[in-house]
Parts: structure tokens; C-alpha cells; sequence
């Protein structure tokens, strides 16, 4: 197919508010947040990897992807807190996503830090994945902590691995389902801390053949740290999970989270989003 994906109206705002890299803050109840992002416009037919990292002083607690395509020209392949290699030794510096590019499409790619003052707790997983494997697994926080955002580094070379499931599973726990061709390690994060959180959740169709969306909202003085994709399906596959600036006026990504899905089974299938928001 060689259109391109649907742009809804939040998204519109979103990319016009950003632009090839900004920033934009909020009162939070762990910290002072910041939003930040990064544009690159990525090769054809090859692998590409973003980062944004957060401003000095901060760390992430969240992020992800706008991953603008035509359908199935692109595959999304990790998504994940980096560190930096500070004296820290934490995933705690920004955010990075990789994609790998196909059929002849120049794709475009906007990633997204969600940064704070305070520094949450990050807890890694590591998931051995065999040839041909599709493995779902979870990522668990410690006691008495909420999950804030989470994501995964998948194995295997161009065109090996995808993500179809990245998102909250439960208040203390992130999901991540994935597909590999060649054998690796997968390296899952979940973010937690000791904060009130709620978890948001909305559904869409994805007909057959093409994609569908889910835009889940927080309430209102209830800023998104994280969100997240889920369909549950191998047939589904992750391209755009990111933040999103509703009609508040205050021109910040920070009112809930956007997601689509690809959907490649001829029959539809339902895509769900899922916002995590402080209170």
C-alpha cells in the first residue's frame, strides 16, 4: 500500500508543537516533568535508531514513538530508557527507538522522553528468545511501587524482530510480546516508583489490511508519564505509542496517549491503548 498513514488532529498538534526537537513542561506529582522530543527523517530500506535523551538534571520515566508510515513500511523493533553512560550506570537518560525500514518508504520518526526531577526506579528483565520464537513476558516492579512507563530492545538483525505488545499490564507490571527470527536475548524495563498512579485504557478497530487507533485520556490535572500498545495478536504489530496534547490550551503533551497499530490478518482486529497518569 502506498499511502500514507492517517494523521489524526492530536497527532497534528503534537509534531507542530515539537518540531525537530523540543520541549514542553508540567506540574507533576513525582517532580517537575518535561517532554521532550526528537525528529529524524530515516533511510529506506534499513535500520535506524533515535534518541532523546532528557535535560540535565532529570531522568525518564517514560516515552515512546511517532512513527509516521505508510502501512507496514516499517517495523518497530525497540523501544526503551538508554543510559547514557553517566557515572550512574541507570537507564535513566533519555529514551531511544529503532525501526527498520521497507518497501522503498522514506518513513519519518518522532521519539519522545518524558523526563522528571526526581529519579524513579527502573527494573530490567532479560528474555532469551529462540529462532522463530514469539514470547510474551512482564516485567515486574518492587513492593509498594506503580509502573510509569516500560518498553523493550528486541535481538536479531534487519528485519528479524518486532514489537506487537508494549504497555502497562497492571498497576506494578509491564507487558512486552514480541517476534524474532533469529535466537538473542530481549531486554525488557519496566519504571516504577512510590506514586499514585491510574491506568487509562481505550480500544479501536484496525479492519484488515490496514490500522486501527486508540486514544486513551487522563483526567484532568492528571499528567501522562507513559502508555503504551497492546493487540494481543501476532498479526498486529506497533507503530505509533506517544503523548499527546488534548484541547487544554497549555500546548503540552500531556493530557493522555496516542497509539496505531498495523493489522496484517484479513479480518479486523481490535487495538488497545493504555495511558498511565500521576494523580
Amino acid at each position: 500500500m502506498d499511502r500514507r498513514r492517517a494523521v489524526t488532529g492530536t497527532a497534528i498538534a503534537a509534531v507542530m508543537l515539537f518540531g525537530a526537537v523540543g520541549a514542553a513542561q508540567a506540574q507533576g506529582a513525582f517532580g517537575e516533568l518535561e517532554y521532550v522530543s526528537k525528529f529524524e527523517a530515516l533511510s529506506v530500506n534499513d535500520r535506524d535508531s533515535v534518541k532523546r535523551g532528557c535535560p540535565p538534571g532529570t531522568h525518564v520515566l517514560g516515552g515512546g514513538q511517532y512513527l509516521f508510515s505508510g502501512f507496514q513500511t516499517a517495523v518497530l523493533t525497540a523501544s526503551a530508557p538508554f543510559d547514557g553512560g553517566d557515572a550512574g550506570k541507570q537507564p535513566d537518560d533519555g529514551w531511544k527507538t529503532t525501526v527498520d525500514g521497507q518497501d522503498g518508504f522514506a518513513n519519518e520518526l518522532t521519539v519522545y522522553a518524558i523526563c522528571s526531577s526526581r529519579q524513579p526506579k527502573y527494573v530490567q528483565r532479560s528474555v532469551r528468545m529462540r529462532e522463530e520464537d514469539s514470547r510474551a513476558a512482564h516485567s515486574v516492579c518492587p513492593t509498594n511501587t506503580r509502573v510509569l512507563g516500560g518498553g523493550a530492545r528486541l535481538p536479531g538483525p534487519y528485519r528479524s524482530p518486532f514489537v506487537h505488545d508494549s504497555a502497562p499490564f497492571e498497576d506494578d507490571e509491564w507487558e512486552v510480546a514480541a517476534f524474532t527470527f533469529e535466537p538473542g536475548t530481549m531486554v525488557m524495563s519496566a519504571i516504577c516508583a512510590r506514586t499514585k498512579t491510574d491506568i487509562v485504557s481505550d480500544s479501536g478497530i484496525a479492519p484488515g489490511q490496514s490500522f486501527g487507533e486508540a486514544f486513551p485520556a487522563c483526567d484532568e490535572g492528571e499528567p501522562v508519564v507513559g502508555g503504551g500498545f497492546s493487540g494481543r495478536d501476532i498479526g498486529l504489530t506497533g507503530t505509533i505509542s506517544a503523548p499527546f496534547d488534548g484541547l487544554d490550551g497549555d500546548s503540552t503533551p500531556d493530557d493522555g496517549w496516542q497509539v496505531e497499530m498495523d493489522n496484517d490478518e484479513g479480518t479486523n482486529r481490535t487495538v488497545f491503548g493504555r495511558a498511565v497518569c500521576l494523580r
